[in-house]
């Protein structure tokens, strides 16, 4: 056989020179497969479960000798500029970008912090908005009713409700009710609390009567007090509920225990249940009873109120 361009036999395994261990030969050559040069190879085949350490310099090639720098300076650092870089960085306590990743972080810190200070105040100038705007916090009319609560039939809820909370007391002077059957107005005896002293006299009569005539915003109990003046022995009229006499009657004793009409002022009261709406209260002299009384006020405060 004759050796080829390359120095491997011809017509022989091209690739035999990759696998051949140091120190054999091939046809016709030398030790490192040319003529009396030596065969230093890098890449030899390696036996089955057998490891060789790395050889600098990379796949079938020698290491190359470290290059000289420029201005007698010793060989460059492997990796170039970046890994000298980052060699200083390094050296100053911590990696190239150390500083940059602490400023980014501290600048992400300071937008949440402000973005959460942002968002608190924003909810309360909201909320203080709400608060000097009472139609802000007022709820939605829901399904389109009637903002007043008015019923179908014309009746204003709303407005009696409000009335309701305001009802406290009615009051009334004696001298101001419708006044029959005798009952009559009267400043002789002093003391009584209507204008001038003005009481009503004479309800002793059978068929005296005095009459009061006034609204409430709600059905229900309701207390009836009666200002009166008794220097006698006790009385007891009839009271009348829209129309209709109670069997019990008024108790009117002289609880002053005097018999000075003057001095005798004092006053009492009866349960009553009434309509919504208008209502009448009679006090009458009516058969067998006692009515040795004047007359000074009438009032009414709601439920059912014990003394």
């Amino acid at each position: 056989m004759t050796a080829g361009p390359n120095g491997t036999p011809e017509n022989d395994d091209p690739f035999a020179y990759l696998y051949r261990g140091e120190g054999e030969q091939g046809a016709g050559q030398g030790t490192a497969g040319q003529p009396g040069v030596p065969r230093t190879s890098y890449n030899q085949v390696s036996r089955v479960g057998e490891r060789r350490p790395s050889v600098p310099g990379g796949y079938g090639y020698p290491p190359q000798a470290p290059q000289p720098q420029p201005g007698g300076q010793g060989p460059a650092a492997p990796g170039g500029r970046a890994a000298s870089r980052q060699a200083a960085g390094a050296a100053q306590g911590g990696g190239p970008n150390r500083k940059g990743l602490l400023i980014g972080a501290i600048a992400v810190v300071a937008a949440v912090v402000v973005g959460i200070s942002v968002a608190a105040l924003s909810s309360g100038d909201d909320e203080d908005k709400q608060a000097d705007d009472p139609a802000a916090t007022a709820p939605a009319d829901p399904g389109g009713e009637d903002p007043d609560n008015k019923a179908a039939d014309g009746d204003d809820k709303g407005k009696d409700k409000k009335d309701a909370k305001k009802f406290k007391t009615l009051t009334a002077f004696a001298n101001s009710l419708r006044l029959d059957g005798g009952a009559t107005a009267s400043t002789e005896h002093a003391g009584a609390s209507g204008p001038n002293g003005a009481y009503v006299d004479h309800m002793n009569v059978v068929g005296a009567s005095a009459t009061w005539t006034f609204d409430v915003p709600e059905a229900g109990p309701y207390t009836f007090y009666i200002g009166y003046g008794n220097a006698g022995e006790t009385a007891t009229p009839t009271l009348t509920v829209n129309g209709t006499a109670q069997d019990r009657k008024i108790n009117m004793d002289n609880f002053r225990k005097t018999d000075d009409w003057s001095q005798a002022w004092t006053e009492t009261y009866s349960f009553v249940n009434l309509n919504k709406g208008t209502n009448t209260l009679k006090i009458s002299c009516e058969d067998g009873d006692k009515c040795g009384f004047n007359l000074d006020k009438v009032w009414l405060k709601q439920g059912h109120i014990e003394k």
